[in-house]
């Protein structure tokens, strides 16, 4: 890949250039939409649903704004879905295209960011490691906002550099104004965008050294979008944390900090899966996948020191400032990110930054640039790190795809399993019953509020005595500790038996005074 990448850019002509590109990009539309509707809809995808199928838009933004989830905080993806849905339907693959589309966007001005500002070698690097990327692709099948931020940001970025000539030709003043305008859009998509843009600002001012270019880019910018920082301060300042299902964990932030960095690298799937390493005994889980995270861990290292070696001496003088300025954003935008995790008390996730990878993926072929009188063995080592990074990442997606560990919440199985045991009362203990409803089982019973120190005798009322009932719970780790359940109940029911599905836990029992029941 590596000698492709240089015959492209050094030898060929540029048609055939534009050739690969197109290649390559019919290679990202393809990894998008790959399998899109081969994994059942998972409980945050089923929030997006929750939020878009009212009967009226209003309806729906009213459920966001009163919510208390950290969705109040990225209302506008749900207004697209709403619209999307009316168009398009409900089908799992046409939920999840909306999202694969924005993908590809991304990608699309991720290229010709870099295309405007360092020229084709280093823009065909982005490419295909935009393209690659099990991080961008995992989140381009989400019915969720991330592949939407992913876009606005890579959009952000292109207009910035437009604006202030940068790179390429064109009017940089009707460049500022639609950058104005993305970065509008862009507040009111996500609180996590503003952390973005403070860090594009922050980048400018240090990279640039120009206060007064500085305040004239960015005071419009904050004018207009004033409003909206006052709304998101305001709903912060009066949303208590336990108020939002999903707080930050007990783990240092550090652990966030090498989680969010790690997929951003290599995606979610490429080590333990995520399920396993929730159940706790994590130094056992990432002990066992030492191999492949040895690996990571020394590309990683390897592609620093070439990176901060070809920062020092690589020939490029003329991409200082833009080699300064995306360091700086993707420094700031973690700083911020960490900062936000303290304050807002959220369990900071790599969705959380996705907006990160903008920068990263355009930092990266940096490793590849040429060195003056580096020595012959040296010359290609950036391009072959950089290649066997794109492998890690396809590896990654081989395990997005095909393997059952690193599967989603499986709502879909769980639903068809519900549906074929008629004669048992299904209660689900944690969970969202919308998504059941999505895929037909709408006799399950809602249990989420019942007290756990008098679960027995809830269950009991809420399935009117039923001789064999079957509790569903849905990331038992949130709910409770395993074999709690049993000791709660073991008054009235004894455990039949027990199925697990990912994510997802189903016990059934018997109640003590049922003639089947057997006294062990």
């Amino acid at each position: 890949m590596m000698e492709l990448v240089e015959r492209i850019t050094t030898h060929l002509g540029h048609y055939r250039y534009w050739v690969v590109v197109t290649l390559i990009l019919i290679l990202a539309v393809i990894l998008r939409f790959f399998m899109i509707s081969e994994q059942s809809l998972w409980i945050d995808e089923g929030w997006s649903l929750f939020f878009s199928d009212g009967l009226t838009l209003g309806e729906n933004l009213t459920r966001v704004i009163y919510s208390n989830t950290n969705d109040k905080f990225q209302s506008l993806y749900f207004v697209l879905l709403y619209f999307w849905r009316h168009g398009l339907g409900d089908s799992e693959w046409s939920l999840r295209a909306l999202s694969a589309i924005f993908g590809i966007g991304a990608v699309v001005f991720l290229f010709l960011s870099s295309l405007q500002v360092y020229g084709k070698r280093h823009a065909l690097w982005s490419l295909i490691i935009g393209s690659c990327s099990s991080f961008a692709v995992y989140y381009s099948q989400e019915v969720r906002t991330y592949s939407f931020l992913l876009f606005l940001a890579s959009l952000q970025i292109y207009l910035f550099f437009r604006s202030i000539n940068g790179g390429g030709s064109g009017n940089p003043h009707k460049a500022k104004v639609l950058f104005v305008i993305c970065t509008i859009i862009g507040f009111m998509s996500s609180i996590f965008l503003i952390v973005f843009t403070v860090s594009l600002s922050g980048a400018h001012l240090l990279a640039y050294r120009k206060l007064r270019n500085w305040k004239k880019f960015w005071l419009p910018v904050f004018l207009f979008t004033a409003p909206i920082t006052i709304f998101y301060c305001f709903a912060l300042a009066i949303t208590p944390p336990s108020m939002t299902p999903y707080h930050r964990s007990s783990e240092p932030i550090f652990y966030n900090l090498v989680f969010v960095l790690y997929s951003l690298t290599v995606g979610q799937t490429y080590g333990p899966s995520v399920e396993i390493l929730h159940y706790g005994g994590k130094s056992q889980v990432l002990m066992e996948s030492w191999p492949k995270l040895l690996i990571l861990a020394g590309l990683g290292v390897t592609m620093l020191l070439l990176f901060l070696r070809t920062m020092k001496k690589g020939a490029g003088k003329d991409y200082r400032s833009v080699d300064y300025f995306l360091v700086l954003n993707f420094a700031i935008g973690c700083i911020l990110s960490i900062i936000f995790a303290f304050v807002s008390k959220i369990n900071w996730l790599p969705r959380h930054s996705c907006f990160l990878f903008v920068p990263m993926a355009m930092l990266i072929p940096i490793t590849a640039r040429e060195i003056p009188n580096s020595k012959p063995r040296f010359k290609n080592l950036g391009g072959i790190v950089i290649c066997l990074l794109i492998f890690l990442n396809l590896f990654s997606l081989n395990n997005y795809f095909f393997s059952n560990e690193h599967r989603r919440d499986d709502y879909r199985s769980v639903a068809d399993y519900l549906k074929s045991e008629v004669s048992s009362r299904a209660v689900l203990l944690w969970g969202l019953p919308d998504l059941f409803k999505y895929y037909g089982a709408v006799n399950l019973l809602d249990g989420r509020g019942l007290p756990k120190d008098d679960l027995d005798r809830g269950i009991q009322e809420i399935t009117s005595g039923a001789q064999r009932i079957i509790i569903v719970i849905n990331r038992e780790f949130y709910w409770g500790e395993p074999h709690l359940l049993q000791e709660l109940l073991k008054a009235s029911y004894q455990l039949e038996s027990e199925r697990k599905y990912p994510y997802f836990h189903l016990y059934t029992f018997l109640k003590r005074d049922n003639p089947n029941y057997r006294k062990d």
